[in-house]
């Protein structure tokens, strides 16, 4: 599948990205799901949210940090605290 840029104006990275990366919350678990990333072998996070951070990260031409979280309640919890986009 192509992949096309977003062409993002800057007003609108900087609302995505504000401090000019991509902090993505995901969950980490013991098995993936549409929601759960799993460890692969080398203790990286691997799953479905984290292949559509990399894809959006991309496609916006931003640099990506993945932010871990121990639940899906833990990223809800921490969306008003700036620690992910």
């Amino acid at each position: 599948m192509p992949t096309n840029d977003c062409a993002l104006t800057s007003k609108e990275k900087a609302e995505l990205a504000p401090r000019g990366f991509l902090l993505a919350g995901i969950a980490v678990g013991p098995a993936a799901s549409a929601v759960w990333c799993r460890r692969g072998p080398d203790g990286s996070p691997l799953g479905v949210t984290v292949d559509m951070s990399r894809e959006v990260a991309a496609r916006c031409r931003l640099r990506l940090e993945l932010v871990e979280f121990a639940s899906s309640g833990a990223i809800v919890a921490s969306a008003d605290m700036g620690v992910w986009s």
